[in-house]
């Protein structure tokens, strides 16, 4: 009777220690799962900011890129200017593929002042991709000039408005424009929203 007595106390102890470690070794779990958990999460965290970094600088340098290098463009057309002042926002296979370039439109005149205008429309940049596309009107307005030849009669060329998409890649950590291509000549803009005057308080 005392055996049986002793035996069922040791079953007993045994099952008790038996679910205690089953118990430890669930708990032990939860935690390597919760660590994990917390783990992933800073990791997953962190690289998002570090993706969003990487593109708000692709976005920050290719917009200088495209911006500066469309208005040097523009006076390079419009001033006759050195096409050298291009290389650092073109490749020179683009600039030696650019007509306007080339041109002789303003060739007759003195152009001493002139109002330059780019509106990004829409641009596409990816943080893993050395790549980046951008839609552009590019415009100019109220240019004053004078012709060289006293004789010269005709009005000085307008220019003409464009919508282009432009291209640029990353070589050597540097991003440059490859190529310009013209969507559409004299694009209908939307007007710039004007306040109604008459909606507000005295």
């Amino acid at each position: 009777m005392e055996k049986d007595t002793k035996k069922k106390k040791k079953a007993a102890s045994d099952k008790e220690n038996a679910l205690r470690k089953a118990g430890n070794i669930a708990k032990a779990r939860r935690s390597v799962w919760y660590v994990l958990r917390i783990v992933l999460i800073i990791v997953a965290v962190m690289l998002l900011a570090y993706t969003a970094f990487i593109e708000a600088m692709y976005i920050s340098n290719t917009y200088i890129i495209v911006t500066e290098g469309m208005a040097l463009r523009a006076d390079c057309i419009i001033n006759d200017g050195s096409i050298d002042t291009l290389t650092d926002h073109f490749t020179e296979l683009q600039i030696e593929g650019d007509n306007e370039l080339y041109g002789t439109k303003y060739d007759a005149f003195h152009v001493e002042s002139y109002n330059y205008d780019i509106e990004i429309e829409s641009l596409k940049v990816l943080p893993w991709s050395n790549t980046a596309t951008y839609t552009v009107v590019e415009s100019v307005s109220q240019i004053i000039a004078k012709p060289y030849d006293s004789g010269t009669t005709r009005p000085v060329p307008e220019w003409t408005t464009v919508r282009y998409k432009v291209t640029l890649e990353k070589f050597s950590g540097k991003w440059v424009i490859t190529s310009l291509t013209v969507l559409e000549y004299n694009p209908e803009l939307e007007p710039n929203n004007t306040p109604d005057y008459s909606e507000l308080e005295d």
